[in-house]
């Protein structure tokens, strides 16, 4: 039963937060007219995917946590790299 209800909540966190929401990151990104807004959205995405792996981490148990780490650490030098990029620009 835990698991059904993980699989709906994060089902309906990726639609309606991720892909149908207007005002989500990718949608900003598509509409991007030059470089700045296009990384503005990029560093949106990866703010968006961290908080996503955090809660997934939350459910995840095992070894399959671990996994879950490699990619919220990833996601943060995703987050740092283009933190800088904005920077610099």
């Amino acid at each position: 039963e835990q698991w059904e209800q993980f699989q709906a909540y994060t089902g309906a966190l990726l639609q309606n937060h991720f892909f149908a929401n207007p005002d989500n990151a990718l949608s900003i990104a598509a509409q991007a007219t030059d470089e700045r807004q296009a990384l503005q959205a990029a560093l949106g995405f990866e703010k968006e995917t961290l908080l996503f792996f955090h809660e997934i981490r939350n459910a995840v148990r095992g070894p399959g946590q671990q996994t879950v780490d490699r990619i919220i650490e990833e996601e943060k030098r995703h987050i740092q790299r283009l933190s800088g990029m904005l920077a610099a620009g």
